[in-house]
């Protein structure tokens, strides 16, 4: 068995060498469980109100929020749904580090006006005796570290119309152990539930994997060949930590959302090779080399980031990559005329564009910046198939079928090296 492990690793080695050689020789987003607005932004003509114990930003007389609570509030408060006749919309840092370090420790009941749609970014950090608060049914967005730190909630119900719960929004709220996800919830990010009861607690947990209503909220630990169970709808973003040896996920056919936030939900995945799709899944497939799409193949949703492929070409019709393509492999990627943005790709890769040099700098992520363009202080390589036959030739087949003879080598050996396993 070893030394059959020996001849594997040495023929995957002599493969890579080969691929390398092969290339130098030649030189919206689609996931529904991402907010692409804003939240709680630059507002014009703000003045102040304080009517005890809140303090309220009042915008344009149009709408206010709740900016401050006094730290010496204790007992039940009830924030109202007017100020000066204009309507409480957020809670917006009530309890923010910058303006009460502790937050208000002595607060244990908090009732919200059926005018509040916004429950912002650390608005209830701190509130360490809170253990009862009413979340009305107009709001749609729970932000980042709104409820961090509340260690006396036992319970709280999240309304149906809420689409969003922020990073570490429920964050050490130790006795937590009694919550509702809403079906109208189509992003979670990182973290929003770690470290409560109901996360500590083991009996929870199906093989390593932590549910709720219909929600993968965190897996951790899991190795080799995982599925995520039928039924599940939405995977929280940044959901598999410790997964290293995780080398291939299948998604169910139930499956619709997949948190985006400033990573995918599989970015920590580092030995991740492929993923798999139930073949009834209406919103997502793979194709052969376990590349995440929109079930249209208009998006690239994913990209495996521990996949041993060396060169991958993304199919024309593809209009958005999503993911950030972090891979140590990958040496050559091919990208079609048909693409309108898409996210950094690893400096690793040179770039074959199937259009001129215009219009690749002409793609929003090109032309801002974010994605270096040709010829840049990196000296990334980057080849234009509308320019000349030569860059033609290039783009359009020769390393392709270079990249793509080597990838399948190694993909094969990937394979049987697991299968020794």
């Amino acid at each position: 068995m070893k030394t059959a492990k020996k001849f594997l690793a040495v023929l995957m080695c002599a493969a890579m060498i080969f691929g390398v050689m092969c290339v130098g020789a030649g030189a919206g987003y689609y996931s529904e469980g991402y907010y692409d607005g804003e939240r709680g932004g630059r507002r014009e003509n703000i003045r102040e109100k304080t009517v005890y114990p809140f303090t309220f930003e009042v915008y344009d007389e149009s709408e206010a929020a709740v900016i401050r609570i006094d730290k010496n509030a204790k007992g039940e408060i009830t924030v109202p749904a007017t100020v000066d006749g204009v309507p409480v919309t957020e809670i917006h840092t009530a309890g923010a580090y910058e303006f009460v370090p502790d937050g208000c420790p002595n607060v244990t009941k908090i009732t919200l006006p059926d005018s509040i749609t916004g429950i912002n970014y650390c608005a209830f950090s701190g509130f360490t005796k809170l253990e009862e608060i009413s979340i009305p049914a107009g709001v749609e967005y729970i932000g980042w570290r709104a409820f961090e730190n509340c260690s006396a909630l036992r319970k709280i119900t999240l309304p149906e119309g809420l689409e969003e719960i922020g990073e570490e929004a429920f964050l050490n709220c130790t006795s937590l152990e009694e919550f509702n996800i809403p079906s109208s919830v189509v992003s979670i990010n990182g973290s929003a539930f770690d470290n409560t009861a109901f996360y500590n607690n083991a009996f929870n947990r199906e093989d390593g994997a932590l549910y709720r209503d219909g929600v993968l909220i965190a897996a951790e630990g899991i190795s080799g060949k995982y599925s995520v169970k039928e039924g599940t709808r939405l995977i929280a973003m940044d959901s598999f930590c410790d997964c290293d040896y995780l080398y291939q996920l299948t998604l169910p056919a139930s499956l619709r959302y997949i948190s985006v936030g400033w990573a995918t939900a599989f970015n920590a995945l580092v030995g991740l090779e492929r993923i798999k799709v139930n073949k009834a899944n209406p919103y997502y497939t793979a194709d052969r080399q376990g590349v995440l799409y929109s079930k249209d193949k208009t998006v690239l949703v994913a990209y495996p980031r521990g996949s041993v492929m060396l060169s991958y070409s993304v199919p024309e019709g593809v209009e958005y990559i999503e993911d950030s393509i972090e891979n140590d492999c990958l040496t050559q990627i091919f990208l079609p005329k048909s693409i309108k943005d898409f996210m950094p790709i690893t400096q690793n890769a040179s770039i074959y564009y199937a259009g001129t040099r215009e219009e690749y700098n002409q793609i929003p992520r090109v032309a801002s910046g974010t994605m270096d363009p040709w010829g840049d202080e990196n000296d990334r390589t980057v080849y234009f198939g509308g320019d000349s036959l030569k860059d033609r030739i290039l783009a359009g087949g020769l390393l392709r079928a270079y990249g793509a003879f080597s990838s399948n080598i190694l993909m094969l050996l990937k394979a049987l090296a697991h299968f020794v396993d």
